[in-house]
């Protein structure tokens, strides 16, 4: 029970660590001109972004439903596939 509950609170830090950490790399780096990530209009769409991955994950069964490597890495890429139609 601590080790599936240890996986989802992991599996949705990590989504909102990964959405956020790239958005802020994409805004300090890549964007010309740099801009300020936090005080943009992007930050509240990255949020409702995490809400959906964080959903689609949730629909496809993650992290609890598949077992093996490539049913993982299959719901994972319908996740995120999923998140974006939405968006």
């Amino acid at each position: 029970m601590l080790i599936r509950r240890a996986a989802i609170v992991l599996m949705h830090t990590g989504i909102v660590v990964g959405v956020l950490s790239l958005a802020k790399f994409h805004a300090s780096v890549i964007a010309e001109p740099p801009y300020d990530f936090t005080a943009s209009f992007r930050f509240p769409w990255a949020l409702v972004y995490c809400g959906l991955l964080s959903a689609t994950a949730y629909a496809v069964g993650l992290p609890d439903v598949p077992r093996r490597a490539r049913q993982i890495a299959a719901a994972t890429v319908v996740a995120v596939v999923g998140a974006i139609g939405a968006v």
